[in-house]
């Protein structure tokens, strides 16, 4: 349907603007990996290696496998909620690491806009790592 015969169809605009968005929305996905990335990086260079910006590091350095998004999700759209960042930081056990890592963690991922889908990445890898954990700790003591 257009509006007269020279225009273009509102449902192409439509269509042309939410492709727009999308490329958009997934360039800032990649953006805000490369920050964190790149923040890692500044810690490792002016922070000392057993402070709350250490333990931070290591998880941000967690997104450095993180794989390029096909297309845009929700959880690309909408920042990391405080329930996953509260889970993080127990799963990584940051109030064990150092004090105030876990208020570290929060404002970090907040100034960088770390996702949903960010957050996500970070548990499953958590989740991998602690499994991995206990299945070497379950070798070595069937080993004694």
């Amino acid at each position: 349907m257009t509006n007269s015969g020279s225009q273009t169809p509102i449902s192409v605009i439509d269509s042309t603007f939410q492709e727009a968005r999308e490329r958009l929305y997934l360039e800032q996905f990649e953006r805000t990996t490369s920050l964190a990335l790149s923040t890692v990086q500044s810690i490792r260079v002016y922070c000392p290696v057993d402070g709350t910006q250490a333990a931070v590091a290591e998880l941000l350095e967690l997104l450095g496998d993180t794989e390029p998004a096909a297309e845009v999700d929700a959880s690309m759209k909408q920042g990391a909620t405080y329930k996953q960042l509260a889970y993080i930081g127990h799963l990584a056990k940051l109030d064990d690491k150092a004090p105030g890592a876990r208020k570290d963690w929060y404002a970090e991922a907040g100034d960088i806009g770390l996702t949903k889908r960010h957050a996500g990445h970070i548990i499953a890898r958590l989740n991998e790592i602690s499994q991995g954990t206990a299945e070497l700790e379950e070798y070595v003591r069937d080993a004694e």
